[in-house]
């Protein structure tokens, strides 16, 4: 409706910008239907006598008047106005004595709620009896605290620059307070002050949505208005009498208001409609994409898990929505991050709502999400695979030997296996131990929930788990699905009131529940999510130096109150992650920092984490593995199969060491031989010196002795669940239960309004590593170690806080 509006003014009225006869009206000659200054009451009337109120204005509006000054609405006066941040237009019309005139005006606005300035220009079209003429108005808006606002209109037309200067103040007694006291003045020449015109008064929002105000004008009038808001429309009355004791010569100005929702507390009574939403979670969840959704906002294309959460927040605030049909058949996430959404439409539900799920096939993590629903909706030629979980791992140990490859694993520890790939032939013992740990608690997380939701019993789920594939048909029998229905037909299970009443994707949004008007100066409590994503590298991955200035800049500034860091990232370089960490060191205890630990969060990704004030993790993340592993690809009779051959000379007994042979058509060096029996020694020194820094770097971070951690060490992955259990945890949530804890650590009261940013300080997507090596893919390597085997040749002897690459398969 409101752009509708605006659209109309801009294509009908344009015209009249050209036409002859255009002008000024002066600012007095306007109040028979303004509540109060413009300052003063909500947005004003959207840049129509100031413009720099469209800074301060947050979401469009519109609004139609008409007035009755001949008490019988013959030939009244009346407009439309419209407006949202930026930009505004409205036209209203007068009549005098027959003749009838139009007043359009045009309006830029740009600031913020502290500070705004606007621009406008303003046409008169029609018979014009008063010989007005085209104008322009520059406005200013100045609210420096909670308690003031003031504002200054100057108007100037072009042919005889005629102008008038107009100031206003308002004062609220009390922060946020619906009470206003304001007064505003007008003059032509700011040298006579004698001739200068100006009124006083207050506006009152007795309840929510219930505003009142009285106005007195030095020339006597008087006026008094009635603004009452329904939730998404409002009607008002301003009544304007030339004196106190002429009310019987009084007229009424009507208005009818049209808005996103604002505050009312008698919404409920009058919900026009009991809203479905279908929304549709499509493709994948990638914070590098959020940037891009700025420039090609595709609505149906979710990009953070935070962006899907303040959906669904929407969703919940809304009190006309009743039902939530949620599609999740082209939804691709961690199944960390579907437990947090998961705990989010739990909340939905919680809150009253009903929540329907569909898919064309589930799958055990999908499915474990819908299992939270109401309903859960199956395609008619869709099946269920409740398959349970497993993880396996690729060994190519006899793969190298028989190309002549060498490799070195320098392990001391038990649990840290990011490197027996390419050592072993199996799982070591250390790592089928901690596989199997981490696999019964994703397990076990999904056998009770889904028991719990579904009401089953360990027998019928077993039948269940032992199915291969459950037709839609059997799925119903067996109690895992209500219904068998297909998405382009849910409409036809949508039904109040006789009548269907859908919102999809593109109509929700959070700012729509968001009403600021209220509050004067920049009042947002902000706080901060910062993404490190990917692998612990300097200029990759988690682009370790730029997101350490980002960090340190946030955390310096007085803007944000606390801060949230998203750890996604299985480690990489210890000197990455621990420049992140140093900042995260030297600000703790000065401001709020919180870890949300997503799909994974551990070795490197722990380092990141260790040192904030409270950690979160989803029971499913993978997190801990404080270790240190290094290893070496060496010659070891590639060069012979390729008929290589190669010489050195030297001074000094390891300068040679790392030398590198280069092979043809793969665009990689590969180091001419091993370490020797000294080198190793010392190597081995140094993993278990990175290894005590690490172990006492958590120990502090955690506020624990280093005995204590050393024995839940050694490299060792937990789940989220068990990590909480041992200490390296503090809380099991996602984003949203951090910044539930971040609002409670900023004192954060009922009535503030939280404002969040976010930062993406890498340059990659999430575990896009990002290797340097550009040249033709090894032909003689599969492709699913080829990545792995160039990582690891860059970073050759280095000691890495790294997880194995393969770990993914147990997030994705």
């Amino acid at each position: 409706m409101r752009k509708i509006i605006t659209l109309f003014l801009l294509v009908v009225f344009t015209p009249a910008i050209f036409a002859k006869g255009v002008g000024f009206v002066p600012y007095y000659s306007q109040s028979f239907w303004t509540q109060s200054s413009e300052g003063a009451f909500r947005y004003g009337n959207y840049g129509f006598i100031n413009p720099a109120t469209l800074a301060m204005t947050n979401r469009n509006e519109s609004f139609f008047m008409i007035n009755d000054k001949n008490r019988n609405f013959e030939k009244p006066d009346y407009g439309f106005f419209s407006g949202g941040k930026y930009f505004g237009s409205g036209v209203v019309r007068y009549d005098f004595s027959g003749k009838s005139f139009y007043d359009i005006r045009y309006s830029f606005g740009f600031g913020n709620r502290e500070f705004g300035m606007g621009f406008g220009y303003a046409a008169i079209s029609g018979d014009n009896p008063f010989g007005y003429r085209p104008s322009y108005i520059v406005g200013l808006l100045w609210r420096p605290l909670p308690y003031i606002s003031a504002g200054y209109i100057y108007r100037s037309n072009f042919r005889n620059l005629n102008e008038e200067h107009v100031g206003e103040l308002a004062i609220r007694p009390i922060k946020n307070y619906p009470l206003t006291f304001y007064i505003d003045g007008a003059a032509s020449n700011l040298d006579d002050y004698k001739k200068v015109k100006w009124s006083a008064g207050l506006n009152y929002e007795v309840l929510d949505g219930i505003r009142i105000g009285g106005r007195y004008f030095s020339d006597e009038r008087l006026s008094i208005g009635i603004d009452v808001s329904f939730g998404y429309f409002a009607l008002g009355s301003v009544v304007s009498a030339p004196s106190k004791d002429n009310f019987n010569q009084a007229t009424n100005a009507y208005l009818v208001r049209f808005s996103p929702l604002d505050r009312s507390i008698i919404y409920d009574a009058f919900l026009s409609k009991q809203k479905v939403a279908k929304l549709e979670l499509k493709g994948s969840l990638q914070p590098e994409s959020s940037l891009l959704s700025i420039l090609f906002p595709f609505p149906s294309k979710y990009t953070t898990i935070y962006d899907v959460l303040k959906k669904l927040d929407a969703i919940q605030q809304d009190r006309e929505i009743k039902e939530l049909y949620l599609n999740i058949t082209d939804f691709t996430a961690s199944y960390s991050d579907m437990w947090e959404i998961r705990e989010k439409l739990a909340q939905l539900k919680a809150s009253g709502k009903k929540v329907v799920i569909f898919s064309e096939s589930y799958n055990i993590r999908n499915y474990h999400l819908a299992t939270v629903a109401d309903e859960i909706i199956l395609e008619p030629l869709g099946e269920v695979t409740i398959e349970g979980f497993s993880s396996s791992r690729s060994y190519y140990k006899k793969f190298m030997e028989k190309y002549g490859l060498g490799f070195e694993e320098i392990r001391l520890f038990k649990y840290k296996s990011a490197a027996e790939s390419f050592s072993r032939t199996n799982f070591s013992e250390g790592e089928k131990e901690q596989r199997e740990e981490y696999i019964d608690d994703l397990f076990n997380l999904a056998k009770t929930d889904i028991k719990t939701a579904r009401n089953l019993s360990d027998s019928e789920f077993d039948d269940i788990l032992n199915s291969l594939i459950i037709t839609a048909n059997k799925a119903k029998e067996k109690k895992l699905i209500d219904r068998i229905h297909r998405w382009d037909k849910i409409d036809t299970l949508i039904k109040f009131n006789n009548k269907d009443y859908v919102i999809s994707n593109e109509r929700i949004r959070f700012e729509d529940f968001t009403t600021i008007d209220n509050r004067w100066g920049e009042q947002d409590r902000k706080i901060a999510i910062v993404y490190a994503e990917g692998v612990c590298d300097l200029e990759t991955g988690i682009s370790g130096r730029k997101l350490s200035k980002v960090l340190e800049s946030i955390l310096e500034s007085k803007k944000y109150e606390a801060v949230i860091l998203r750890v996604n990232s299985p480690g990489g370089s210890a000197f990455a992650s621990d420049l992140v960490a140093e900042t995260t060191r030297r600000y703790k205890g000065k401001k709020p920092i919180i870890v949300s630990q997503g799909s994974v969060a551990a070795s490197g990704g722990y380092w990141l984490s260790m040192d904030a004030d409270t950690i979160l993790a989803t029971p499913i993340t993978v997190t801990g593995s404080i270790g240190v592993i290094a290893s070496y690809i060496y010659n070891k009779g590639i060069m012979d199969s390729l008929g290589i051959t190669y010489d050195v000379v030297k001074r000094g007994e390891h300068s040679d060491l790392g030398n590198a042979i280069s092979l043809p058509f793969i665009g990689i060096g590969l180091p001419a031989r091993n370490f020797t029996d000294e080198e190793l020694s010392q190597f081995k020194g140094l993993i278990s010196d990175f290894y005590g820094d690490f172990v006492n770097k958590v120990a502090k971070g955690r506020n624990a002795d280093s005995a204590t951690i050393g024995n839940i060490a050694q490299g060792r992955i937990y789940s989220g669940a068990k990590g909480k259990s041992i200490g390296l945890v503090d809380e099991i949530g996602g984003i949203d239960k951090a910044i539930e804890i971040a609002k409670k650590k900023i004192n954060f009261k009922k009535n503030d309004v939280l404002k969040i940013d976010e930062f993406w300080p890498q340059s990659n997507i999430p575990f896009d590593f990002n290797f340097e090596a550009k040249a033709k893919e090894i032909n003689i390597f599969p492709k699913e170690i080829s990545n792995d085997i160039k990582f690891r040749i860059n970073n050759n002897g280095k000691p890495l806080h790294i997880l194995p690459f393969d770990y993914y398969d147990l997030i994705k």
